[in-house]
């Protein structure tokens, strides 16, 4: 495992733990989904990275993602769809003013990103 994407492993982590700490300390689900998708956005990235892949938009990791790990069905279908449902709610948590994430839907991003961080990290510890 090369030092790149062990960085890319480690700072998933961090994040998955910011994820958490905003999760039980209070924090604003829009806060807590964001900390999810990049926890799984960057163990994609490493997952990539793996097979000498890599690309350089958000859309281009979540393609990238299915084409080499979801069409092959190295990772199941739902993995995939969690991955690119979760940019959906970052966006939605970024950028809308209405509060549209509520505490609810954090929790499902915090639940969904553990699965696919831990399912992620194992299989590159292979």
């Amino acid at each position: 495992m090369t030092e790149e994407i062990q960085n890319y492993i480690h700072k998933s982590q961090r994040y998955l733990q910011d994820c958490q700490l905003l999760q039980t300390q209070g924090g604003s689900p829009d806060s807590v989904v964001s900390r999810a998708y990049y926890a799984m956005f960057y163990v994609a990235k490493a997952l990539l990275l793996s097979i000498d892949k890599d690309a350089h938009t958000h859309q281009g990791v979540i393609a990238a993602f299915g084409l080499h790990f979801v069409k092959t069905a190295i990772f199941p279908r739902e993995l995939g769809r969690s991955f690119a449902d979760m940019l959906n709610k970052r966006m939605t948590g970024d950028y809308d003013t209405d509060g549209t994430i509520s505490e609810t839907d954090a929790q499902e991003c915090y639940e969904q990103a553990i699965i696919f961080t831990e399912t992620g990290i194992n299989y590159l510890k292979k």
